[in-house]
């Protein structure tokens, strides 16, 4: 009787121990599935952050390279109306030496004369601005 006594309560917490290690089985699977999801979850987000860095990136490189060219181009620009803009002193200096000396020959006709007359208006007021008007980097207000 002691013996059968013995096997019940050896089986009752075998029984007890086994459903303790499948409600703890059960656990595990519902937050290794939980887990699963959230690790789906994060991933999804690490490749739509991946995605727009590496967007962002695009969009830089391509700024960065618009910016260069647009320096590049206005480093000529400045060039071309600097060096028209001297060219045009030059002429209005040239014209005003001959008028003022008086002295022409047969041939010869002021630089002034010789242009047409809708670019006198536009080089004398240029040069005139110029020849008292430079900033800091050598180049007119205009």
């Amino acid at each position: 009787l002691k013996q059968k006594a013995d096997e019940e309560e050896t089986k009752t917490r075998r029984d007890a121990k086994i459903q303790s290690l499948e409600k703890e089985l059960d656990w595990f699977m519902h937050e290794a599935l939980r887990l699963d999801e959230l690790c789906k979850k994060h991933k999804k987000d690490l490749d739509k952050w991946k995605s727009r860095a590496e967007a962002l990136e695009d969009d830089r490189q391509f700024l960065e390279n618009s910016i260069k060219t647009a320096k590049r181009n206005n480093k000529s620009l400045r060039g071309a109306v600097e060096k028209a803009q001297t060219s045009a002193y030059s002429a209005l200096i040239a014209a005003e030496d001959a008028s003022s000396a008086g002295r022409r020959s047969p041939g010869s006709t002021a630089v002034a004369q010789d242009m047409p007359a809708h670019l006198e208006d536009t080089v004398r007021p240029l040069a005139i601005e110029d020849a008292g008007a430079r900033t800091e980097s050598g180049l007119s207000r205009e």
